[in-house]
């Protein structure tokens, strides 16, 4: 077994420290604790993607070290069980405790959590703990705790409202066991812009994966603490524009790869 945490220190030693990009402050989070993630971390990647030819695909798999890990939901009838309830339309808040999936599908869905909100699916078929798909702005916001096969936010195109964007923000904590803990997929022509600072562990796959297909925006993602048994982040790229991925405590990947930069095919990176 190897262990990605050297190469880690050694990136880690090499990067520089700046302002962190966070496009908003979610609401759980005090004006000194953004204040200290967007000053204090470690910048493990930060890339510009030169144009390419239209119609070109080339694929760009980036990996790094780590583990760190809706509605067409059928109604629950015990309210102590988690529900992800609608109201206004495309709009839904989840709450309680389940061990059912939670699986949404709607365009431009925007997804808060109360307090306590916690999603096992250990015992019951080891499912997605959460998954929200659908055209448009995908939004999450909360704190929950979601253990199972991992949890997934995709949007998969343009709506009347939005391009196709990713926005994710979230203190809770992922315990997977499945290929991916936490999976973003934009195959729109917006940006992701995605902070996680809760824990992400995986015993038996990735910690993070995301992918951009031709024609998305930039990618901004900021992780705290993540252990994986195999990539810690996993980043694949087909867009044209700016990646940039930011750790701001240990990032570790136990059988799959370290730290490290992109690999050559992507024309400028900077650390």
């Amino acid at each position: 077994m190897t262990d990605g945490a050297s190469d880690c220190e050694s990136l880690r030693t090499l990067s520089t420290r700046g302002p962190l990009r966070l496009p908003h402050r979610p609401t759980w989070m005090s004006s000194a604790e953004a204040g200290a993630i967007r000053n204090s971390g470690t910048l493990i990647m930060n890339a510009r993607i030169s144009n390419l030819a239209p119609g070109a695909r080339r694929r760009k798999t980036c990996q790094f070290a780590a583990l760190a890990a809706s509605v067409s939901l059928a109604a629950i009838a015990s309210p102590a069980w988690a529900q992800c309830v609608e109201g206004p339309p495309n709009t839904y808040t989840c709450s309680g405790q389940t061990n059912v999936p939670q699986i949404i599908t709607a365009d431009d869905a925007k997804v808060t959590t109360n307090p306590g909100f916690e999603v096992d699916t250990s015992s019951n078929g080891n499912g997605l703990a959460l998954q929200v798909t659908g055209d448009g702005l995908i939004s999450f916001e909360g704190s929950p705790a979601l253990t199972g096969a991992g949890v997934r936010f995709s949007t998969t195109g343009s709506s009347d409202l939005s391009a196709g964007e990713l926005s994710i923000f979230s203190n809770g904590n992922i315990l997977a066991n499945g290929a991916n803990a936490l999976r973003l997929d934009n195959a729109g022509g917006g940006d992701t812009n995605a902070l996680w600072v809760g824990s992400i562990v995986n015993i038996s796959g990735n910690g993070v994966f995301t992918t951009s297909a031709f024609g998305a925006g930039d990618l901004s993602l900021i992780v705290d603490d993540v252990s994986a048994r195999d990539d810690g982040i996993r980043v694949s790229y087909d867009a044209n524009g700016t990646v940039t991925v930011t750790a701001t405590d240990p990032v570790l990947g136990h059988t799959g790869a370290g730290c490290g930069s992109p690999p050559a095919t992507h024309p400028t990176m900077s650390t």
